[in-house]
């Protein structure tokens, strides 16, 4: 996912193309709330959606992902998103 969005922005078509090639549409709840944490993202939510977030170093701050997941009635992930934002110091 890093490598393929630089720039902020509140929704990344790559940065999304990227996290479902590691975590399909149709994965566990458990399972992609597992891998994200594996990757260092902080996950949040017990029921309903999940917003996990973690910071990276940048040139003149920090770059602060969040990855938004929803799951379907079956807990299968139905939806993501990927915001980045550009913290400066």
């Amino acid at each position: 996912m890093r490598s393929v969005q630089r720039d902020s922005t509140n929704d990344s078509a790559p940065a999304r193309e990227a996290l479902l090639k590691i975590i399909p549409l149709g994965t566990s709840r458990e399972a992609a709330i597992a891998t994200l944490r594996k990757e260092k993202l902080g996950c949040q939510g017990i029921a309903g959606p999940i917003a996990c977030q973690t910071m990276s170093p940048n040139v003149l701050g920090y770059k602060q992902w969040i990855v938004s997941l929803e799951f379907d009635t079956d807990e299968r992930l139905s939806e993501a998103r990927i915001a980045i934002w550009n913290i400066f110091f």
